[in-house]
């Protein structure tokens, strides 16, 4: 079956073209079409457009992606997909594959897809009776809220939130030990998403001779929503996780 037919199967020679385009929208003096992007494709209220704030594989789509022989690490490369129709903006996406120790692909590059949040949720939900079963490796609660309320607060999308010392990102990569963590207690790949929320990290940076500069730069948590996992099971209160390496320099 080609690559191209498959739902949710991107072929290489699209991950190429896509991920060009958005180097040339984060790149561009004119930060239009990189605002755009990060337009989700249900409006706000009264119309209004609402910033994306997070993307989701299914389950059984990680459950494949951890399941690939030889895989070590996993490359999220991030893409902007063709508008929906003629007069509409390309969409910001990621793609995700498996890498071996060598650092050849062994799986196919598989689509994320937009995840709406509830309308009521401002921040990750976490609940107090979390901390004893956090995972290694789990973000501790303050940090995965404060990152996710400065993409939620941020006035608008700028390029320089994806401006890393070593050039613009172009994605992500994780350890195959991170995504096996997120499974943690899963009894079914039936239902469920991984769901990959957005963050900005805010720090102090140095900075030329008149000083340091306070900084934002784009991040992604993963967490487990929805899954049949005992208690944890209405997707609410599985902790999240924040164990990617950006690309550049290391991907």
């Amino acid at each position: 079956m080609p690559t191209d037919s498959i739902p949710g199967i991107l072929s290489p020679a699209l991950v190429e073209q896509y991920a060009a385009r958005w180097l040339e929208a984060v790149e561009s003096a004119d930060p239009t079409a990189l605002r755009r992007s990060f337009e989700a494709t249900t409006p706000g209220p009264a119309g209004q457009p609402r910033r994306l704030r997070a993307l989701s594989f299914s389950l059984r789509q990680l459950v494949q992606l951890v399941s690939v022989v030889g895989a070590a690490r996993f490359k999220a490369r991030f893409v902007l997909l063709p508008a929906a129709e003629p007069a509409g903006a390309a969409r910001f996406a990621l793609v995700l594959a498996a890498i071996n120790a060598l650092g050849a692909r062994v799986s196919s590059y598989y689509l994320a897809e937009e995840y709406a949040l509830p309308a009521a949720e401002d921040d990750l939900t976490v609940r107090a009776d979390e901390a004893a079963t956090l995972a290694l490796g789990a973000v501790p609660a303050v940090l995965a809220r404060e990152w996710a309320r400065h993409w939620r607060r941020a006035p608008q999308v700028e390029p320089a939130q994806f401006a890393s010392a070593y050039g613009y990102l172009r994605g992500y990569a994780f350890e195959l030990s991170d995504l096996v963590a997120v499974l943690a207690g899963v009894q079914s790949p039936a239902a469920g998403h991984l769901v990959l929320h957005f963050g900005l990290h805010e720090y102090y940076h140095p900075g030329p001779a008149a000083g340091d500069s306070l900084v934002q730069l784009f991040g992604l948590l993963l967490q487990l929503r929805g899954a049949d996992k005992g208690r944890f099971s209405d997707g609410g209160g599985d902790p999240s996780y924040d164990m990617a390496t950006p690309c550049p320099p290391t991907c």
